[in-house]
């Protein structure tokens, strides 16, 4: 996987990546905050690999979105994290194929997810002077 890198700005943060691709980071308008970023990687990671398990199948979702929410449990930890899902079904397809799909994706697919449902550990790597 490629880097990505956070930068203090004049104005706040910003985050890049190899591809030169950037987010503007803080709490101000325009922002996305830290825990925010955490919500759209769930988000997207769920409707980016859910999107070609359908239209593979010939099913491509005439309308596909997801809300994340996030409730904390203590002040600096996160508790419950939920993505609800907003889709329009093409013809022909039933609801219970698309939950079949969402829930693969989910219990198998969607590395973001299943990383903090592992509890992935997270390293310092702190400069010696």
């Amino acid at each position: 996987m490629g880097d990505v890198r956070v930068t203090r700005t004049p104005s706040g943060f910003v985050a890049t990546n190899e591809r030169g691709a950037s987010v503007a980071l803080g709490h101000g308008d325009g922002e996305f905050g830290a825990v925010e970023l955490l919500q759209v990687a769930v988000g997207a990671c769920n409707a980016m690999t859910v999107e070609p398990l359908t239209t593979q199948r010939g099913l491509r979702l005439p309308e596909l979105s997801v809300t994340i929410s996030a409730e904390r449990s203590a002040p600096t930890l996160l508790g419950k994290v939920t993505v609800s899902y907003e889709i329009e079904l093409p013809e022909g397809m039933p609801m219970a194929k698309f939950h079949e799909i969402a829930q693969r994706v989910h219990d198998r697919h969607c590395v973001v997810s299943r990383s903090l449902e592992a509890g992935t550990e997270v390293k310092l790597d702190l400069p010696d002077s």
